[in-house]
């Protein structure tokens, strides 16, 4: 019989596994679409720029919440 606990453990270290995957893949996206957002669907690049209102372009850093 397996313990609950481990169960649990093994699948948030999935979890975070699955999400730092998923960062990558996020900035590896994002630079093929640089120089190519003329072509995102509006609400696509409606979103995309309203999550970017909180990037400092000056720093180069995300600004806290």
């Amino acid at each position: 019989m397996s313990n609950p606990w481990d169960e649990l453990r093994a699948g948030l270290e999935q979890a975070r596994d699955l999400d730092r995957a998923v960062a990558q893949y996020a900035s590896a996206m994002a630079r093929i679409l640089s120089g190519k957002l003329r072509h995102v669907d509006a609400i696509v690049a409606a979103q995309l720029k309203r999550e970017l209102r909180d990037f400092d372009i000056h720093r180069g850093t995300w600004k806290g919440r």
